[in-house]
């Protein structure tokens, strides 16, 4: 993936992401959710925000959009450290909370600020 906030992750990461171009037409790649905690772990240190995620899922051998989603927003006088912050905290909370009994093993795909 031609992204340089994936090309600073750990290459374990970089080697567990699925890429979603060729499944679901998104040029994007996406994480289990242990794999996901650890990105967002890995890129706290970068102070990068996620602007948000797609939840994904594992049917028929393919990961498909279950058109499950989070996002968030710079606020009004929120520094970029201070939203890279937030962000992050959002993130890793949707995720590690994110239950749905049809997707037993969920799969994100991140945004972040360049």
């Amino acid at each position: 993936m031609d992204n340089p906030i994936f090309r600073r992750l750990p290459d374990s990461l970089q080697m567990s992401a699925q890429t979603l171009l060729e499944q679901c037409g998104v040029n994007n790649v996406a994480w289990s959710r242990a794999d996901t905690l650890a990105v967002l772990e890995s890129i706290g240190a970068m102070k990068v925000a996620v602007l948000g995620g797609d939840v994904y899922q594992f049917s028929n051998g393919r990961l498909s959009l279950t058109f499950d989603n989070w996002y968030c927003e710079r606020q009004q006088g929120e520094s970029p450290e201070e939203f890279a912050s937030r962000s992050l905290s959002f993130g890793r909370d949707y995720v590690a909370r994110y239950a749905v009994p049809e997707n037993p093993s969920p799969w994100f795909a991140l945004v972040f600020t360049v």
